[in-house]
Formats: structure tokens, sequence, C-alpha cells
């Protein structure tokens, strides 16, 4: 019978879930998407690659200028572009929670609201680089893995 493994192949493929697989990738790599955000905001930009905000102003106010500049070292430091970084702890304490279908950036410092409420919406989003470098790197080949050990099918191919 030469399509004897057909009815197998087909069974597996329709038991495979795509959209299951790919949340077990995105939350065995929220620390990856951590870190992204953590790029980004270290570069003075949010998830639209625009520039960090407090109160839609693109720069730290004079006091904060002042404080930054004289207690702040490193990252802490810089007064040019906003960071929301002064010790560390926020950047630190940063995590993805994925919760159904819903990536949340979240931390425990007592200051994260204060954040939340004063950036652009986008401020904790992965940016459409960072999104396409996670595909690469951990959604294409973490699909190739499972699809080939559940279907024994093997993806070829580069994107």
């Amino acid at each position: 019978m030469p399509f004897a493994g057909i009815e197998k192949m087909i069974s597996q493929l329709q038991a495979f879930d795509p959209h299951a697989e790919l949340l077990n990738i995105v939350s065995s790599n929220t620390e990856v998407l951590a870190d992204y955000i953590r790029d980004q905001l270290s570069q003075g930009l949010d998830g639209n690659d625009q520039p960090n905000t407090i109160f839609g102003k693109e720069e730290y106010a004079n006091a904060t200028v002042f404080i930054k500049l004289s207690e702040g070292s490193g990252l802490g430091a810089v007064v040019d572009y906003i960071t929301n970084y002064m010790t560390g702890d926020f950047y630190a304490s940063l995590k993805v929670n994925v919760e159904g279908d819903l990536f949340d950036a979240d931390s425990d410092v007592p200051y994260f609201g204060d954040i939340r409420l004063y950036s652009s919406e986008a401020l904790l989003k992965v940016n459409a680089e960072h999104r396409l470098q996670f595909a690469k790197e951990y959604v294409i080949p973490g699909m190739a893995v499972v699809l080939l050990q559940k279907t024994n099918l093997k993806l070829t191919g580069a994107v």
C-alpha cells in the first residue's frame, strides 16, 4: 500500500497546534523579550522606535538632569535622552508575562505605575526589529524542532 503512512501524517498534522506552540516558545523566552525592551529603553526609544517621553516631552526636567548628573553613573547619568534608568532597579525587575494571547511587560518596583502613567503607550512594547530577530532566532527554529518531533516533517529554507 503506497500511502500507508499518509493517514498517520495527516493525523499528526491535524494534531499540531502552531498557535499553542508559538505561545510555548514565547513563554519559554520571556527574558529575551525583556532584554529587547531594556535595549530599547537604554537607547531612549519606545516600541515604535520613537523617543521615550515623560508627559509628552522628549527630555528630562532640569531637576532630573541635575540629579542624574550629580548622582548617576553609566546609563544613570545619561541626560541626552530619556532612559528611565537611574539605579538599575527598574531594568533589573523588568519581566514579560504571557497570559493567553497577551504579552505584557511588568515590574515590581514601587514607581512602575508612575512610569506607565507618564510614558507613551508603546514604552514597553517590543519594536519591529526585535520582533523579527525573535522570529528568526527563536520562533522559526523552535517551530522546526516541534514540527519534526510531532510530525517527522522537516522545515527547510531561510527567512
